[in-house]
């Protein structure tokens, strides 16, 4: 009666579930399901012969924009394919590990108990001055 078509918002997947909620009617016979996407396609212009590098998978990299997204209309049908190399996964070391200001806890306790005895010499030497 209705079409069998359903859309989803654009997602990279590995695997696709479809819950159908049925209610108290009868079972439901599915045949054959079938799931497409959208084919992504980079165009760009290439003046010189050169050895060019696509990069990808920052999240926190800001979005390019070029003088193409304003002709879009203006890119002719035919255009030629480039021959793609192996995918290289650039795996970069991130220290951001912080170091504590005192590295061995031997000498935070020194100078928590310095700053403690400071802190009760001059107490006792405001009561003592406060007696007499």
């Amino acid at each position: 009666m209705e079409s069998n078509e359903f859309t989803f918002h654009n997602t990279i997947n590995n695997r696709l579930r479809v819950i159908v909620n049925n209610r108290d009617n009868e079972p439901l016979s599915y045949g054959v399901c079938t799931a497409w996407g959208y084919k992504y396609v980079l165009v760009a212009r290439f003046t010189e012969k050169a050895r060019y590098s696509v990069f990808y998978g920052n999240p926190s990299a800001s979005k390019p924009e070029y003088d193409i997204s304003h002709f879009s209309d203006h890119i002719p049908e035919l255009l030629t394919d480039v021959a793609l190399g192996s995918e290289q996964e650039i795996i970069s070391e991130v220290n951001d590990k912080k170091n504590p200001l005192f590295e061995n806890k031997v000498w935070l306790w020194a100078v928590l108990v310095l700053i403690v005895a400071i802190l009760g010499y001059y107490s006792i030497k405001m009561i003592n001055s406060a007696k007499s």
